[in-house]
């Protein structure tokens, strides 16, 4: 599931600027496996959904 949102975001041109990608990446996979978000992870779902 993981791999398949980060193809769809990249398609979308959601990983910018190019140097963050992978440490972006790192923190969707973090959201992802583990319970309990903090604020900053909530606002990077929420930007995750907007760019869908």
């Amino acid at each position: 599931m993981i791999v398949q949102l980060e193809q769809e975001l990249d398609a979308k041109g959601y990983f910018h600027p190019p140097s963050r990608t992978q440490a972006t990446k790192n923190t969707i996979r973090t959201i992802f496996t583990k319970t309990g978000w903090s604020s900053r992870e909530v606002k990077a779902i929420r930007g995750i959904i907007r760019a869908w």
